[in-house]
């Protein structure tokens, strides 16, 4: 999914069963070099990280900021790992917003069931399409 801009791309996949990420790319660096497309170094913090929650739905939000949706599998068994991971950040059955710029998460929620597909509704909202729709966060940014 390009972002609004057009100078972003996102990709939501499956890397491997049964696990699954988000990763975004610069449009103009990989017109340039292709080989750009196959790093996986632009992510969420512990996003490609098979011991946290997996990205089971994603789309942009806006040019610079991607809503995460989290899958509904249970976090990792490791409670001290789960507990240095920085707040916020995705949880099971949760959304946050990343924004790709600052490196950072801006917000995140536990929802209590995964999001599905979602849509970002202007900058402040987001529909979640999991079994029938619903609004279901509304997003505020510190800066």
């Amino acid at each position: 999914m390009v972002n609004a801009t057009g100078t972003r791309l996102l990709s939501a996949g499956w890397a491997w069963a049964p696990w699954s990420g988000a990763v975004y790319y610069d449009v103009s660096e990989a017109l340039r070099d292709p080989t750009h497309l196959d790093s996986l170094q632009n992510h969420a913090p512990c996003s490609l990280n098979v011991e946290a929650v997996e990205e089971d739905s994603v789309c942009w939000q806006t040019g610079e900021r991607v809503l995460l949706g989290g899958s509904p599998e249970d976090e990792t068994p490791d409670d001290e790992e789960v507990a240095e991971m920085p707040e916020p950040r995705l949880h099971s059955s949760g959304i946050a917003v990343y924004d790709v710029v600052f490196q950072r998460y801006i917000k995140s929620a536990i929802l209590g069931e995964p999001p599905g597909v979602m849509m970002p509704i202007g900058e402040t909202h987001a529909i979640c399409f999991y079994r029938h729709p619903k609004l279901v966060f509304e997003f505020r940014s510190n800066y």
